[in-house]
């Protein structure tokens, strides 16, 4: 081992200086190498000498200094660990680096593994030539095992979370999926019913009738497709849509929805031409669910409307949906997106947390606007086309 005098730009005159001169400087030295449960050793790059402290031991190596060579050391780091750790340092050598910290598994005299943080100090003489490295190996093993742990703990959250989302799945396709088939449901009868007639009036709307069904049936296929990519991959696909267009069919799917007969609604879009990035199935699921809430909510209402309106505003296109039913109560507005908020006997209570996600996720935001007593008027926004819009959406 190179004494403390060898080092270069340090000479005994400079310790001599110190408290307690060179004596003391290599007593503090010793001193601390014991209090430390790390083991220090010292390299010297010419001759490939290796010392290390008698803190070795806890390796169960006792014999090390027979085989004062770096190669010892080597020999001893895990296969998988050796050549990207023997890199580590010779790349801090030969670059010039002072400093030098790499982790890897040790292997003790019993054949078991630990593992090793390593830090280094480089030293080099007045050409700039590394000469010298010390150091300390430090067993990390406990960390280590405490971040697996972490690990597992965290893998077994994951797991939850996944179950979580797979029942948030569920519910949010049962809800969505009782639109469309109700609504073929309600066809398929009235096809069965009109079947039965020999009026050519009648084949004619039967045609129509089973093409709704039909319609309706994969659409419901469409939307249990999207539903999956939403929870599962977390995209959704954006495309450019006719707002108007987008109302207009959202409108004739909920005027198949019961108790919309007598319900007044007008859709007012300014301009006409508003064109939207969106997924419009997604949108229109959206639009639906607030349309089902309204007609609920005037069941018992006399003179109902709703007016679903639609308008530009700095870069987005905002939309309202608003009935003149028995309104929300201030206890209930702040509450009114959460997952399992319902006033309906026979609901899940996730629409509206429903809509909120798929709005979020395609960029714009969802709220229930201040309006006067007796009239709800849900609103949210999307973004307008725009040429550098990316086809795919993340979220």
């Amino acid at each position: 081992m190179m004494s403390t005098t060898d080092r270069p730009g340090v000479g005994t005159a400079d310790l001599d200086e110190e408290p307690g001169g060179l004596a003391a400087a290599q007593e503090r030295a010793f001193l601390i190498a014991l209090a430390t449960e790390d083991t220090i050793w010292d390299w010297d790059l010419k001759s490939n000498h290796l010392e290390l402290s008698p803190k070795a031991a806890k390796f169960g190596y006792d014999d090390w200094a027979a085989h004062p060579n770096i190669k010892w050391w080597e020999d001893r780091i895990h296969p998988d660990d050796r050549d990207a750790t023997v890199a580590a340092f010779t790349a801090a050598i030969r670059s010039g680096r002072k400093y030098c910290a790499v982790e890897y598994r040790f292997c003790k005299a019993d054949g078991d593994f630990v593992y090793i943080y390593d830090r280094a100090f480089i030293l080099h003489d007045e050409d700039g030539v590394a000469v010298r490295a010390v150091g300390a190996m430090i067993d990390v093993t406990e960390l280590h095992l405490v971040k697996q742990s972490l690990r597992k703990t965290q893998n077994q959250l994951a797991l939850v979370s996944r179950l979580n989302a797979m029942g948030t799945m569920s519910s949010m396709i049962a809800h969505e999926l009782s639109q469309p088939l109700t609504a073929a449901a309600n066809y398929m009868r009235a096809s069965r019913r009109l079947s039965r007639s020999e009026k050519a009036a009648d084949m004619a709307a039967l045609q129509e009738a089973l093409t709704a069904a039909e319609e309706n049936t994969l659409r419901a296929g469409d939307i249990i497709r999207r539903l999956r990519e939403l929870v599962g991959r977390g995209d959704l696909r954006g495309c450019e849509t006719s707002l108007a267009e987008l109302i207009d069919d959202s409108c004739a799917i909920a005027r198949g929805i019961e108790n919309s007969r007598m319900i007044h609604l007008r859709t007012i879009v300014e301009p006409l031409d508003i064109t939207v990035w969106v997924d419009p199935i997604q949108i229109q699921q959206v639009i639906i669910n607030l349309l089902r809430n309204s007609i609920e909510a005037l069941e018992k209402i006399d003179g109902p409307e709703i007016i679903v309106r639609a308008e530009e505003r700095e870069g987005f296109a905002e939309i309202s949906v608003q009935d003149n039913g028995c309104g929300i109560t201030d206890d209930v507005r702040e509450s009114v997106f959460s997952a399992v908020m319902t006033a309906k006997a026979a609901g899940m209570g996730i629409g509206l947390s429903i809509s909120r996600t798929i709005i979020e996720a395609q960029g714009g935001e969802i709220w229930l606007a201040r309006s006067a007593p007796g009239i709800t008027d849900f609103r949210f926004t999307l973004p307008l086309l725009r040429p550098d819009k990316p086809e795919k959406m993340d979220i």
